[in-house]
């Protein structure tokens, strides 16, 4: 996994414990209290990217005891393309996340054509305890939560000197962009 227990590793460190952060506890919280949450994107830089869930593994839908709850599979996941492991996601979900991944990205091309790519999370790199892969698990750790369907849309080209941090003449086409994204992203979910 790219994920790093060692404090100084400012790129992927874990930190001391699950939900530590004052962030995470933020977003857990705002979870906790709000029953009626069925979505959720988390954005940033950069990539020009719409990612869905998993980030752990490659996604299977056949096999439901295959999953990250089960700890037979524990040390199998985050091996990109092997054959021991694959995170399991329902059919109909991955359907649906998709749909609303490409109207997003059909929303984003119309404001001057840049091609977001939509894609598995775990496409990137393996990740574990990302922000979305944690909304959209809730309703599998606990029937009693909703099932959120989720993403990380990423912005930015790294076309820009600065792709991190663009100029402020591109990064007004950034913002139309994501905006027309969050706005295709409301009318449909």
């Amino acid at each position: 996994m790219a994920n790093s227990t060692d404090p100084c590793d400012h790129d992927v460190y874990i930190g001391p414990a699950p939900a530590s952060e004052p962030e995470t506890k933020n977003v857990v919280w705002i979870f906790d209290n709000f029953s009626n949450i069925r979505y959720f994107i988390d954005i940033h830089s950069y990539s020009e990217d719409i990612l869905y869930n998993w980030g752990d593994d490659q996604n299977q839908s056949q096999d439901p005891e295959m999953n990250f709850l089960n700890p037979a599979f524990d040390g199998k996941r985050g091996v990109a393309k092997d054959t021991r492991y694959k995170e399991y996601i329902a059919a109909a979900d991955k359907a649906a996340v998709l749909k609303l991944a490409k109207q997003m990205r059909a929303a984003i091309l119309a404001v001057r054509g840049r091609k977001y790519t939509v894609r598995q999370s775990m496409s990137l790199y393996p990740t574990a305890g990302s922000s979305d892969d944690y909304a959209y698990s809730r309703h599998l750790d606990d029937a009693s939560k909703p099932n959120i369907f989720s993403y990380t849309m990423e912005w930015g080209s790294p076309d820009n000197e600065t792709p991190f941090h663009p100029p402020y003449s591109e990064m007004k086409y950034i913002i139309q962009e994501i905006t027309a994204a969050l706005l295709q992203f409301c009318l449909r979910a």
